[in-house]
């Protein structure tokens, strides 16, 4: 998923479903720009905040990212890390131009990884992984 994103330094990233921050920590050494992660779960909120305490560039937030992040948009990538059945487009509409969403997508066990590019108003979808498993989209604060 990371190689998908085409990541590329001075980005702006948002992970959705960033769980214990290891993923976060990843984009940061490769971009080194602006990096939010957004986890419902506040265990794991407060555990990537702690994991991630050194990564000055890296902010982590106890919140639902289906609507994605208005308080931070646009980004260059988004990456989602919890599928969803259909694809938000909440999350398309804050991708900067030419900006990449690579998100798992598909009912609750059949799900492809799908990589999708912005273009102007378009939004091309440039590759499908099927035959992945990831835990349901959490939907509420």
């Amino acid at each position: 998923m990371l190689s998908e994103l085409d990541l590329k330094r001075g980005q702006k990233v948002l992970e959705i479903g960033s769980g214990s921050g290891y993923v976060l920590a990843l984009i940061s050494e490769i971009v080194g720009g602006e990096i939010s992660g957004l986890e419902i779960i506040p265990e794991l909120a407060e555990q990537s905040r702690e994991n991630l305490r050194d990564y000055k560039n890296v902010e982590i937030f106890k919140k639902s990212g289906l609507q994605g992040f208005l308080k931070k948009f646009p980004f260059d990538r988004i990456l989602v890390s919890a599928a969803v059945r259909e694809l938000p487009e909440e999350l398309l509409a804050q991708l900067n131009e030419k900006g990449i969403l690579v998100i798992p997508q598909g009912s609750r066990f059949e799900q492809e990884i799908v990589v999708i590019q912005r273009r102007g108003n378009e939004f091309v979808i440039k590759r499908e992984f099927p035959g992945f498993v990831f835990v349901p989209f959490v939907n509420k604060d």
